[in-house]
């Protein structure tokens, strides 16, 4: 009879979700960054110092992740023929791929306006690669539908599933039911796709490719579909293409990055200077805490080799990061160089 009391107290005391979940203090640690195209004014360095020496800097953080994610802004391959009717195409050689995975990327985003730059061939032998080497992807594909097809995988017993979407020109880069290319952004995709995947994973993932260059505040679309990404289930979203930061917001029970910035981007642009490295720690019960890690991504002072800011700097990227969030209702704190965003 004793032991049968014993038992019930601990029922009381440990809620039955923690018995069937697992250890509540289970965590996974999310970093994601921006736009990674190791091609145009880098290629002559890369081919010089290494594939690897982009990442020489930042390797470290990276490879602390369970989930590491970038927008991979160029098809991976040495075939296929360049789109004539852009003004910028770009392809990055298959051995690129063995930097990003050492330095730690194990999720990319395909749904881009690069992705498609040396056709249909380009983007073949990309999905060929990712797959080969056991890469998680989503965003392009043969066909629509495989295009809108999730990534799913698993870390220490969580579901994780990956979505990603793109509503950049050119339209010609957009599957259709017998063409490949990119997944539309189209807001009847995003929430079939996303209640269709809410039922099997545990936490959802989804990336954007939108808004304008260089623009620091998102258009009004992004924050509708954003929003509504969320309401749909997902916990997360990441949006890249302007090459510069947008604000971070708190919607509902998600976490939404507008944009991201740039990471490792073959341009010696004078306006995409400082970026971030976003750390979500995620648990049981959702986004526990956000870590900010401000990054030099100036090409002209970095070579081509983000760096992390310190000291005024960072103190300096924070700040403009809390500007550009405010209308958002979030403040990050600036805690020894980096942002801190606790969340209750």
């Amino acid at each position: 009879m004793r032991n049968f009391i014993l038992f019930l107290s601990l029922i009381l005391l440990y809620p039955l979700e923690s018995w069937a979940s697992g250890s509540e203090t289970e965590k996974i640690m999310i970093r994601a960054v921006g736009d990674i195209m190791m091609a145009g004014s880098m290629e002559e360095f890369v081919k010089e110092k290494g594939y690897d020496y982009p990442f020489s800097e930042t390797r470290q953080i990276l490879q602390r992740s369970d989930i590491c994610f970038a927008n991979l802004e160029s098809p991976l391959t040495e075939e296929g023929t360049r789109v004539l009717d852009k003004q910028f195409t770009f392809k990055m050689p298959p051995k690129s791929l063995d930097a990003l995975i050492h330095a730690g990327f194990n999720l990319f985003s395909l749904a881009n306006n690069h992705i498609l730059d040396y056709g249909e061939e380009g983007l073949k032998s990309t999905l060929q690669l990712l797959r080969s080497n056991k890469i998680n992807f989503a965003g392009a594909g043969e066909n629509l539908k495989e295009a809108r097809q999730p990534a799913i995988f698993e870390v220490r017993g969580i579901k994780i599933g990956f979505l990603a979407y793109s509503l950049t020109f050119p339209e010609s880069f957009y599957a259709s039911s017998n063409k490949p290319g990119t997944a539309f952004g189209h807001l009847k995709f995003l929430k079939k796709d996303i209640k269709s995947l809410r039922k099997k994973v545990d936490l959802i993932i989804v990336s954007f490719h939108w808004g304008g260059a260089l623009m620091k505040y998102p258009k009004d679309y992004q924050i509708e579909l954003a929003h509504q990404a969320v309401r749909s289930g997902a916990d997360l979203v990441f949006g890249h293409h302007p090459h510069v930061v947008q604000g971070i917001e708190r919607y509902q029970k998600g976490i939404i990055f507008y944009s991201l910035g740039n990471f490792v981007f073959g341009s010696y642009s004078h306006n995409a200077r400082r970026s971030i490295i976003a750390g979500i720690t995620w648990g049981r019960r959702g986004v526990e805490q956000i870590e900010i890690v401000p990054i030099n991504v100036f090409n002209a002072e970095v070579l081509f080799n983000p760096r992390i800011l310190s000291g005024k700097e960072a103190e300096e990227t924070i700040a403009e990061l809390n500007l550009i969030s405010q209308s958002f209702n979030t403040k990050i704190i600036y805690q020894e160089g980096n942002g801190l965003i606790e969340l209750k």
